[in-house]
């Protein structure tokens, strides 16, 4: 199962997106995400990736936030990349994409986002506020297509060790870019929530319709 964004009938082919939101599922601000890229050109889809266990979105609030961590902690590296690999199949097919998909992680998707190059061929992707990155540090000499990293130097998730460690992994590798905020915290980009940081979320933004824009 999956949500699809679709930009205006009519549209030139582009590059599109496979979502891999946080741990939540896709609430209303990753919504909001989606619906703006889309508008830029870009189709999205967002599978439901714990759909083989607690299906659906769950709130931030509890007791379903302790359902989302339990969920996470319990989820299946291999077959999520499995899955992973089936979306990005679909996702450069659909709508008005032109046979390059990239893959843009959000907190829990920061993991798959560096994996998608590594391992399964993405034609791009992004991290924003991506969590389990430096686990894979050790495969950063395979990211040969364009990857970003985007968080801030306020995300209490991410320590700032692993965040310098993810830099100087890709010092000299023209493909990749991370990207740091001032001030920013975990999930800078959830607009109406405490953690929405407005440069962070526009300079991120930025930067992935510029990655997508190369791929176009």
């Amino acid at each position: 199962p999956a949500e699809v964004f679709e930009p205006a009938k009519g549209s030139r082919p582009a590059a599109a997106i496979a979502m891999v939101p946080p741990i939540f599922g896709l609430l209303d601000d990753g919504r909001d995400i989606a619906w703006d890229y889309a508008k830029a050109g870009h189709t999205v889809v967002v599978p439901d990736w714990f759909h083989r266990t607690v299906p659906g979105p769950l709130k931030r609030e509890s007791p379903e936030r302790e359902k989302a961590k339990e969920r996470s902690d319990n989820f299946d590296i291999e077959q999520g990349l499995k899955d992973l690999a089936a979306a990005l199949a679909f996702t450069r097919v659909h709508g008005n994409a032109n046979g390059r998909a990239c893959v843009f992680g959000y907190c829990f998707g920061g993991r798959y986002a560096i994996l998608s190059l590594t391992r399964l061929g993405a034609d791009g992707a992004c991290s924003f506020h991506g969590v389990n990155i430096g686990p894979h540090l050790d495969e950063a000499d395979k990211v040969r297509r364009p990857f970003q990293v985007h968080v801030g130097n306020k995300d209490a998730s991410i320590k700032m060790s692993e965040i310098q460690a993810t830099r100087d992994a890709f010092i000299g590798n023209p493909q990749a870019r991370v990207f740091i905020y001032d001030g920013a915290p975990h999930g800078f980009t959830g607009k109406g929530r405490d953690s929405f940081h407005l440069v962070a979320d526009t300079a991120s933004r930025h930067a992935a319709l510029s990655l997508l824009s190369a791929l176009s």
